[in-house]
Order: structure tokens, then sequence, then C-alpha cells
């Protein structure tokens, strides 16, 4: 996995298309098609730390409100034949969160 920062391109394309979901679980049809295309970026990363999370569902698995979001891991990564070591989440996007405290923290996996 690649811990560098997203190149602003396809930072901006995750933002919209989170952005996009969140207004759909309230209720809010955006039309971001224009936004995202006009950045002329590929597909957004989705592995990375920080920010918002990424969803496949609207459902949070029985994660708090209060918690926040710390890091997801695409279940695409490490498949390539330079790679030590690959992720298989069943097609899907892996989630980390942390407790307001920071005492405990939950992973969860899903995928549609």
């Amino acid at each position: 996995m690649d811990l560098v920062p997203p190149d602003p391109a396809a930072e901006a394309t995750l933002d919209a298309e989170i952005a996009r979901q969140e207004a759909e679980r309230a209720g809010v049809l955006l039309d971001l098609t224009d936004a995202v295309d006009a950045h002329g970026s590929e597909l957004p990363p989705y592995s990375y730390v920080g920010g918002k999370a990424h969803l496949w569902q609207t459902d949070l698995q029985g994660i708090p409100a209060d918690w926040r979001f710390h890091f997801q891991l695409d279940g695409g990564e490490g498949h390539g034949p330079d790679d030590a070591y690959a992720l298989n989440f069943g097609g899907g996007t892996g989630y980390a969160f942390l407790s307001p405290d920071l005492r405990e923290g939950r992973f969860f996996w899903d995928c549609v």
C-alpha cells in the first residue's frame, strides 16, 4: 500500500464522490458528474489514512456516530506481481475507526 498523499485531482475526485454519498444518505441527490470529470483524475484512491470513509453501504455496521474514521484498505491491494502480500475483503474494502477516547478501535469490511 502506498501511503503518500494522493495527487490533488484524485483527492478532489474522492472528496466529490464522498460528498455525493453523504448527500444521498440525507435524501438529496447531487449531480456531481461534471465536477468529478473536470478534475481529469483516474479512479480515486480507495486505500488511505484520515479524511472521510468512502463506504460501499450506508450502514456503518454498529460503529457509534461519535467514533472517528481512521483508515481504509481496498480489497484490491497487493494483487500485483511485485507485491509481497494480498488483502482479500471479498471484493470490498476494510475500514478502521477509533473511539472518542482513542482506547478502542474497530475494524470491519464491507462489499456489495
